[in-house]
């Protein structure tokens, strides 16, 4: 294990899930996510109740997660990085032209 990293264990649906985290605000987030998934299988037993297996609940909740995610990396709105990116690279441009005139 890494310096500085710690062992836990996060139980979701009764299964002990190890896993390494960094700090205590990782910790936090792994802790965060456990219950979301927990909420999630709830709510898809108790609205899906007769699915064949776990598998399915499992399967779901994880579909379900990833359109989440997807859903917000796209509308997340990256202009302002790209606007201070091009601001920089404009500087960096300007300051390239000094030096070459200065020679």
């Amino acid at each position: 294990m890494e310096k500085g990293r710690q062992n836990i264990t996060i139980t979701v649906e009764g299964i002990p899930l190890p896993a390494t985290v960094a700090d205590a605000a990782e910790e936090e987030v792994f802790r965060k996510a456990a219950t979301e998934v927990q909420t999630r299988l709830r709510f898809l037993r108790k609205t899906y109740p007769g699915l064949p297996n776990n598998n399915y609940y499992y399967s779901m909740a994880m579909l379900l997660t990833a359109v989440d995610k997807i859903k917000m990396s796209m509308n997340v709105d990256n202009s302002p990085i790209f606007d201070t990116l091009n601001y920089l690279q404009g500087e960096i441009d300007g300051l390239i032209d000094a030096k070459r005139k200065n020679k």
